[in-house]
Parts: structure tokens; C-alpha cells; sequence
């Protein structure tokens, strides 16, 4: 994901995320220095990964918030699966669809803005730069780019995709935040099979 996103997808933004997390309550946002303090701690280059440990240098950590309610989903989705359990919608934020509607027919989603999309064995997720905000103003956002140690510019209000996994959508649409069009979201998610860009507003 980290590759085909160009590396916007990065979990070591973790400690940039902290640093924005502590200087809001504070009423500002964190200083030119203090973000490229953040920046040096962070990149998936640095991250040492094995059979036996993931290895991160000092003052890196990880966050999972790009990937880890669809992931909830697709772990979901699989234990009611070996219970025999079919045609459930589960919904932790990010919607992952096991068979359709009991009823018959696939599962109903209406999206924010309107547009109906129809799940069966497949998943969706929405991410919103201004979703969850750092700042009472709501103008700084959550999904920061690993480039620039900033919260995404208001290049879109929201973007879903669908995949064949909760985590996949999850990761493409939290990429898809820090890209300039859609052109760009297209080239990425054309690398993953069976994902596509359901909005991008």
C-alpha cells in the first residue's frame, strides 16, 4: 500500500500525529521545527521487518488508524464465516458485506452524498480529511501527509472506495485523502484487483 500510494500511505506518521494531538489543546499548531523533528522519526524505509519482529529505530511508533477498522471488519467478517454464518452486513466504521440481504439482493448503501451503492461479498470505506479534526476550528485534520508533516489539504470533502476487503477500501481511502485528483486515486487503486473509486468529492 505504502508503494502504489507513492508513500502517502505510511503508518510511522505516528509521531507526528502525537505532536499535532499535544499542540492543539494548547491552542496552535506545532512549529516548522518541531514537525521536521517529528518527520525525522518517521518512513517506512526505517522500519526493519522479519520473520521474527518488526524492529523500529528510536522515537518511531506506529499507527493503525488508516488501516485498522477495516481491518476490525475483514476479522469480523471471518470468524462469523466459520460459524456458518452468511448474508450479514458489518459495519465498524468501514462496511464489509458477507453475502447480500437475507431477504435476497445485495445490501444498500447510500453514501453523504446520495450516490446508492450496492455491497454483496464485498467492502467499503469513506475517509474524510476533516472527519475528526486536531483544532476546535475544524481546519486541521487527522490524515497527515508523510511529505510535508501536514494534515491533507481540503483537496476533497470525502472519498470511498470499495474492495474485496474492509482493510484494503480502508488503506486506498485514507491514501486517496492526499492525492491532487482523481486520476491519481484511479492509478493507485488499478494496482489492487477489484477496487474501485465509488466518490470523491
Amino acid at each position: 500500500m505504502h508503494r502504489a500510494s507513492g508513500g502517502r500511505f505510511d503508518p510511522t506518521v505516528q509521531p507526528l500525529w502525537a505532536l499535532w494531538a499535544e499542540s492543539a489543546p494548547r491552542g496552535g499548531r506545532p512549529d516548522a521545527r518541531a514537525i521536521e523533528d517529528a518527520l525525522s522519526k518517521t518512513g517506512c524505509g526505517k522500519v526493519e521487518l522479519d520473520a521474527a519482529a518488526i524492529a523500529l529505530r528510536p522515537g518511531m511508533a506506529l499507527t493503525l488508524n488508516g488501516i485498522g477498522q477495516g481491518y476490525v471488519a475483514d476479522r469480523i467478517a471471518a470468524l462469523l464465516e466459520t460459524e456458518g454464518l452468511t448474508d450479514i452486513l458489518i459495519d465498524t466504521g468501514e462496511l464489509r458485506a458477507l453475502g447480500g440481504k437475507p431477504e435476497g439482493g445485495d445490501w444498500p448503501v447510500r453514501l453523504k452524498t446520495g450516490k446508492r451503492v450496492a455491497l454483496r461479498q464485498r467492502a467499503l470505506a469513506t475517509s474524510s480529511p476533516l472527519g475528526t479534526t486536531f483544532d476546535q476550528a475544524g481546519k486541521d485534520g487527522h490524515i497527515l501527509d508523510p511529505t510535508t508533516g501536514m494534515p491533507a489539504p481540503a483537496t476533497w470533502q470525502s472519498v470511498t472506495i470499495s474492495a474485496p476487503s474492509a482493510a484494503m477500501a480502508d488503506a486506498l481511502a485514507t491514501a486517496a485523502c492526499l492525492m491532487s485528483d482523481a486520476a491519481a486515486i484511479l492509478a493507485m487503486i488499478r494496482t489492487f484487483e477489484g477496487a474501485h473509486l465509488e466518490a470523491g468529492t
